[in-house]
């Protein structure tokens, strides 16, 4: 889980690393945090947050996450988007 692993692509699995999150979110340049998820029934979820962080591995690469900006879940074509300044910490 530290190194990531799969290629990009919307027919594929991604994910980048927590080592790399970290470094890019350790001087505060990458703040901003978009997640995506299919499901195979067809459902699609997707939420933005305005502020993301990942510790270092000597914190157990602890995730924090704030404001969040929107939330679009789309079920059988319909879709529902929430927006929010509520904040979540992980």
């Amino acid at each position: 889980m530290c190194t990531g692993f799969g290629e990009v692509g919307m027919e594929t699995s991604f994910w980048l690393g927590l080592e790399a999150l970290y470094q890019l979110t350790t001087n505060g340049a990458y703040t901003r945090m978009r997640v995506e998820m299919y499901a195979n029934e067809g459902a699609w979820y997707s939420a933005e947050y305005g502020h993301f962080s990942v510790e270092s591995e000597s914190q157990e690469y602890r995730l924090t996450i704030s404001d969040t900006l929107e939330t679009l879940v789309t079920i059988c074509g319909r879709a529902t988007v929430r927006r929010s300044a509520r904040t979540t910490r992980e």
